[in-house]
């Protein structure tokens, strides 16, 4: 008993130390560089992309073309279902046939 009740103990404290929050503190060359950092990308160039006309018309994209290929894909899964199919039905019409003729 005083097993599970130290079990119990050592789950409760570790539970308690995961949810206590973290005190992160940072010495003054630290803060430093990362103020120094802060300058640098508020300093820093904007860079902008710029698209020419001849770029803009051009629909050059893979998504595109995975929704063409799945859209053909359907279309030959449902051609070759029907084509099974057809073939089922027909087996099936001449074993029924010949089950009545010779019944």
């Amino acid at each position: 008993m005083e097993e599970l009740e130290k079990v119990l103990e050592t789950e409760q404290n570790e539970i308690e130390t995961k949810n206590s929050p973290e005190v992160i503190t940072e010495t003054p060359s630290e803060l430093q560089e990362n103020e120094d950092l802060e300058k640098e990308i508020q300093e820093a160039p904007k860079e902008s992309v710029e698209i020419k006309p001849e770029d803009a018309n051009t629909t050059n994209c893979l998504a595109l073309t995975i929704q063409q290929d799945h859209k053909l894909m359907a279309i030959k899964n449902v051609f070759l279902r029907s084509i099974r199919m057809s073939w089922k039905v027909v087996v099936s019409t001449i074993t029924l046939a010949l089950i009545k003729l010779f019944s």
